[in-house]
């Protein structure tokens, strides 16, 4: 029987910032190992541009997409600048992510997001974000804490 292939999201790694002469692509670990254990072969997608090989091909050839968790989108992708620096986003990854989007969707592959990744597939829709809940929203929970990162969870509607 032939085993699902289900592609990922790459987090962006620049050059300069995490390694001094590479970019690097790069998966949490744990998300691989969650796929493999039911039976599904990752596949990391990179972020490739001029290239004999486009994104369609690399969608072409899996069963499904993942939109893993990583940094903020950025502002700029739902037409709004940044109301503090830190929270720029990466413009970049968001681009690499609304190309496969775009190509997942024309191709009629299931799609998945994580964290991020919800909130990316609904700015590739057209949507927009609240840049940080605490702020902008009375009463808003906390949604980023590294010592309880794994266990944050909350209902919604």
């Amino acid at each position: 029987m032939k085993k699902l292939k289900i592609g990922i999201s790459a987090n962006l790694l620049y050059k300069g910032k995490y390694h001094p002469h590479k970019n690097i692509w790069g998966v949490e670990a744990e998300l691989c190992q969650w796929l493999a254990d039911a039976g599904v072969i990752p596949c990391l997608i990179p972020n490739i541009e001029d290239s004999k090989i486009t994104i369609d091909d690399i969608v072409a050839n899996l069963d499904a997409i993942i939109f893993s968790g990583g940094v903020d989108v950025s502002p700029q992708s739902y037409g709004e600048e940044a109301i503090k620096e830190e929270w720029k986003g990466d413009k970049n990854r968001d681009d690499y992510e609304i190309k496969i989007f775009n190509s997942a969707i024309r191709q009629k592959k299931p799609i998945f997001g994580i964290c991020r990744g919800h909130q990316l597939i609904n700015i590739a829709l057209g949507g927009s974000l609240y840049q940080d809940i605490d702020l902008q929203i009375k009463g808003g929970k906390k949604h980023r804490d590294d010592k309880i990162y794994d266990k944050i969870k909350h209902k919604i509607d």
